[in-house]
């Protein structure tokens, strides 16, 4: 939400912030539809890793205020970013936990994904308004405490498909 915002004051026009936002749509829509490639190469540990790192490097790329060029490549990442790794956490559930508990478990971490969202939306806007495009450093932190963790599991139990 607040990207619109930060892009209007770098001085893009608003209908080039629409396609950058409609690329960042359309690259999720690809992996929604692509996911079964990975999920059969990779395990759901190692998928949200990925897209952890990749959180990492988008959201400094997106603080440094890049060129329209590199907006369009980092906006293609979303496909890894969010739809990865959001796919992958919803695998992860699905191989961990009980058939007769999963639906619950699934709604759960919906829940808390949206629980975290509305916070984050609360706090990145106070950062993006005063802070502006270096308020992505601190996605890239939260990104970066996600992605020791899961690397901390992964160290803890390899994965195995799981």
């Amino acid at each position: 939400s607040f990207q619109n915002l930060i892009w209007q004051r770098q001085g893009l026009p608003l209908d080039l912030i629409s396609v950058l936002i409609a690329v960042g749509a359309a690259s999720e829509a690809v992996m929604f539809f692509a996911f079964r490639r990975f999920a059969a190469r990779l395990s759901p540990r190692i998928m949200i890793l990925i897209s952890g790192v990749v959180s990492c490097i988008r959201w400094t790329a997106m603080a440094l205020e890049p060129s329209l060029g590199w907006l369009f490549a980092l906006q293609l990442l979303h496909s890894v970013t969010y739809a990865m790794g959001f796919l992958a956490c919803v695998n992860f559930i699905a191989k961990w936990t009980a058939e007769d508990i999963a639906a619950e478990a699934q709604s759960f971490f919906v829940v808390m994904q949206q629980g975290c969202a509305v916070l984050a939306l609360f706090l990145f806007g106070t950062l993006a308004d005063t802070y502006g495009a270096s308020a992505y450093f601190a996605s890239t932190a939260i990104a970066a405490l996600g992605t020791v963790l899961i690397l901390a599991s992964i160290l803890l139990k390899s994965p195995e498909k799981t």
